[in-house]
């Protein structure tokens, strides 16, 4: 991005969310395609980039690689992330608009799921600069040749629900904070006298500064201001912190990602299904760092669907969940010749003689109760991979 290349616009302070609209508005009157690249006084930058004066794309921020694989994950569950590297890093501006186009190629996603990420790009973009409207202090603009993947959004119906929801965090108590940063448990004692032992140890295994609260209220199946109403009594009590979070890394493809998707490839691949989005997080987060791919579906409709397609060495399976619940997709899964011998892991919800003796009739290896407990998974997981042989495969 050549400085000859931009029209820059000072903004005179104080900056408020109206005249940043008006401001915004201004500029891509003057030019139809363009993009808005608007930064604070340190150094924090987001860009917005309009098509024939509609929004397009938007990125940017503290947590722009965060964010990615957080909406990937929530919208697309089976596609890795590293299924969307790139090697044109003079991209590098617009890489996740350019993924998703790849991914849409490839009918890896649908137009739906393309459409549901940009609009939540667009609305947490538009968010997240509002609320540092008052330490903005200048305007780049330029030109782009991007195309429409999706319907361009109208950027006034968007900046009214961005400020809408503005105005909800901060009702909470919490509007100060940016939903970047990450709570950490700073006083165990204290939270466990005010919470039920199974609550504690949840919250305890969420609130240890590896998450932020957006990817917390997406772990945990709430509205972000929702969990920014249970947090502030914590916050405010100094049971809990809010502290910065690093991004992730730059997804671009290094020289040798053919060989990393290979090796990624050869990884035991386990299935979790279970309609807590709380629950699959947790289990993917957890055998991921321990060096296996997990792909987590809520919708045990398409459960049979996807384990069909994939093939997982292990699936986890939840006792209770909707239309179908894990005993139920068992025996189908036990009727398909190739997964006779595939070890499943039923999710009791109380561990009870009923529960363990309805996981072994529907055919599952073994169970194991609710909450996850990361240590517990491991310990089935290996355990189960190794009597089966798949490991030593893999």
């Amino acid at each position: 991005m050549a400085e000859s290349d931009l029209s820059r616009l000072i903004l005179s302070t104080p900056v408020s969310i109206p005249s940043l609209i008006r401001t915004i508005q201004d500029c891509i009157q003057s030019q139809s395609s363009s993009t808005l690249y608007l930064k604070t006084k340190s150094g924090e930058c987001w860009w917005l980039t309009f098509y024939e004066g509609q929004l397009l794309w938007a990125s940017g921020g503290n947590h722009r690689f965060r964010r990615w694989q957080r909406l990937l994950r929530q919208t697309c569950p089976n596609v890795l992330p590293t299924q969307t590297r790139l090697r044109e890093t003079n991209l590098f501006e617009h890489w996740e608009y350019f993924a998703l186009s790849i991914l849409l190629q490839r009918q890896q996603i649908d137009h739906a799921e393309a459409t549901t990420i940009i609009q939540t790009e667009l609305l947490e973009v538009s968010f997240d600069i509002f609320q540092a409207v008052d330490s903005l202090h200048q305007i780049l603009q330029t030109t782009h040749t991007l195309s429409p993947l999706t319907q361009p959004v109208s950027s006034s119906s968007l900046f009214y629900q961005a400020g809408t929801n503005l105005k909800a965090w901060q009702a909470t108590g919490l509007g100060y904070a940016s939903p970047d940063l990450a709570p950490v448990v700073i006083d165990t004692l204290r939270l466990q006298k005010s919470t039920q032992p199974r609550t504690y140890q949840v919250l305890r295994q969420l609130f240890q500064g590896k998450h932020s609260l957006r990817e917390l209220a997406t772990i945990m199946g709430h509205d972000l201001t929702v969990l920014g109403r249970m947090l502030e009594g914590y916050v405010r009590s100094e049971t809990v912190a809010l502290k910065p979070i690093a991004d992730l890394s730059a997804p671009c493809a290094e020289s040798d990602q053919q060989t990393t998707l290979q090796e990624e490839k050869d990884l035991p691949l386990v299935f979790c299904i279970d309609e807590s989005p709380q629950v699959g997080y947790l289990m993917v987060e957890t055998l991921q760092i321990a060096g296996y791919r997990c792909i987590s579906l809520q919708d045990s409709v398409q459960a049979l669907v996807q384990i069909i397609r994939h093939k997982p060495h292990l699936i986890f399976l939840s006792a209770t969940m909707p239309i179908a619940n894990g005993y139920e997709i068992c025996k189908q899964i036990r009727r398909a010749k190739a997964f006779c011998n595939t070890p499943i892991v039923i999710l009791l919800d109380t561990g009870s003689f009923m529960e363990r003796a309805q996981a072994k009739a529907a055919g599952a290896t073994t169970s194991i109760v609710k909450p996850i407990n990361p240590s517990k998974v491991m310990d089935v997981v290996e355990r189960e991979l190794d009597e089966s042989g798949i490991r030593s495969q893999c």
